[in-house]
């Protein structure tokens, strides 16, 4: 289809947004290329309503957790009749994988991302090869290592464990679970293991290792400068650790027809082949385990990784798993708690939340659950969480940064402990959203308020959304999620959420 026009919607920004710029004016097949950015937050709603209304794009890149839910409600189409050898040739087999969903291939992953061991040549000449020589290594050096579910599920698979089956449904209730849970509760109580989302631990030559993802890459190489190597996880119980692997993708939209899903396969292949000159820029990996970015040694260290992980699940039940696995970690870590007890309580409530989830879908049949065989009690008494949301959250102008007025936009409050005093220094707020990760400490703003916090989102009124918790320093979780939906106005350019701590830390 010479002389016509591809259209291409995405949520890339900075040295991404560039990359694909680059792409695009090095296509030379006769056929243009038009990209429009929209945010992350509005992208999956839009195009959806768009490829509804038979106005949407060609194509459209986003996350691997919109794959299942989409090709459920016939928005995107499955490559089988335009993906040809060449196209899957570029990319290696835990990728495809990862854009599998019930045995078609339903998307095209063009970079991606997983976790992998820096550690500092200087304090340990070699990287440790197994758990129990990186806990020994910790003990005198110590490891920076995250209690997110992201971070400790590759050693759930090196148990020959999962969190659930190929259709979704809960694999968490068995004995690679509850020996999961144990060693991971062996690890964190290890001394010199910590949990530093800032990354500030590692690079300032506290901790010797740590387990990281690409996207920190650069500001570890310039800490740490020719000290810094990386390595595949340590082996567990004889077997590698195998972590997710996390793909950004391309989905053809089904809407179009004719010749046009073929001219966008092609495009999406010229990607695949050019993908090599992203890694340096923006922390993603190349899904081809022969593009190694100027033969660096660092990337090829996650490549190598990538390569022996587990695809990031992209069925529409993920969103389930989330909240009770890590309330199960926690419990089992933290407050010692009985690793199948905590699989148990973790497992019915993910049951009960898949069952909603499902019973939204289109069309799908799914096999019903089968009722836990027993049931041991992990009874928590009151709130969940040491802290919630006083009130509501509440939209207004915002008034701290005067010569900004609108021009501004950011999430802020306060913090007070169980005797109505500030809290400070051990709490940290955590908002995400919008290619954003960002924490802060209570008591930073006190502008806002005894206990105040503040972080800025943007340069102006949007309405974007993000997600606001509390975390402790030592990492652990002391809220709930709550979601921030700004309006886009200069009336409502400032979130507030003042917390009160409920229950003793």
């Amino acid at each position: 289809m010479p002389g016509s026009t591809l259209t291409l919607w995405h949520a890339w920004q900075g040295e991404a947004r560039a990359a694909l710029d680059r792409w695009v004016q090095a296509y030379t097949a006769g056929v243009r290329v038009e990209t429009t950015y929209i945010p992350l937050n509005d992208l999956g709603a839009r195009f959806a309503a768009a490829t509804d209304a038979g106005t949407g794009p060609d194509c459209v890149i986003g996350p691997p957790e919109w794959l299942g839910r989409w090709a459920l409600e016939g928005l995107v189409r499955p490559l089988g009749d335009v993906l040809d050898e060449a196209a899957r040739r570029c990319a290696h087999r835990v990728a495809w994988d990862a854009v599998t969903f019930e045995g078609a291939v339903y998307a095209v992953p063009l970079v991606c991302s997983t976790l992998a061991l820096y550690y500092d040549r200087a304090r340990l000449p070699a990287p440790p090869a197994t758990f129990e020589a990186m806990l020994q290594a910790a003990a005198a050096g110590g490891l920076v290592f995250d209690r997110g579910v992201q971070w400790a599920v590759g050693y759930l698979h090196a148990l020959d464990g999962a969190l659930m089956d190929a259709r979704g449904s809960p694999a968490l209730q068995s004995a690679a679970g509850a020996a999961w849970l144990a060693r991971l509760a062996e690890m964190y109580r290890t001394p010199g293991v910590i949990t530093d989302p800032t990354g500030s631990a590692f690079a300032g030559g506290r901790a010797a290792m740590a387990v990281d993802g690409p996207w920190r890459l650069a500001v570890y190489r310039a800490a740490l400068g020719d000290r810094l190597g990386v390595a595949l996880l340590p082996a567990l119980g004889g077997k590698p650790a195998a972590p997710w692997v996390r793909a950004e993708n391309a989905y053809i939209s089904r809407a179009i027809g004719g010749d046009r899903p073929a001219a966008v396969m092609r495009f999406l292949s010229h990607i695949l082949s050019s993908a090599g000159d992203m890694p340096g820029v923006t922390g993603a990996l190349p899904v081809s385990l022969d593009a190694v970015p100027g033969g660096d040694a660092l990337l090829a260290g996650f490549m190598a990784q990538a390569a022996q992980g587990v695809p990031f699940p992209n069925r529409p039940e993920l969103e389930a798993y989330w909240a009770p696995v890590q309330r199960a970690i926690d419990a089992v870590v933290v407050h010692s708690a009985d690793p199948a007890a905590a699989l148990d309580e973790a497992a019915a409530a993910v049951q009960a939340q898949v069952a909603g989830i499902r019973a939204n879908l289109p069309d799908s049949v799914y096999p019903s659950f089968a009722a836990p065989a027993t049931r041991r009690s992990m009874v928590v008494e009151g709130p969940i969480f040491p802290f919630i949301l006083q009130g509501e959250i509440k939209f207004e102008a915002q008034t701290a940064h005067p010569q900004l007025g609108c021009a501004w936009q950011g999430v802020a409050g306060t913090m007070r402990s169980m005797d109505g005093q500030p809290m400070t220094r051990v709490i940290m707020v955590h908002v995400r959203g919008s290619g954003l990760s960002v924490f802060v400490v209570a008591g930073t703003a006190e502008d806002h308020g005894p206990g105040g916090w503040e972080v800025t989102v943007g340069s102006e009124a949007a309405p974007d959304t993000y997600h606001v918790t509390l975390m402790h320093t030592n990492g652990e979780l002391l809220s709930e999620t709550f979601r921030v939906r700004f309006p886009g106005s200069c009336e409502g350019n400032l979130a507030r959420l003042d917390f009160v701590q409920v229950k003793p830390l």
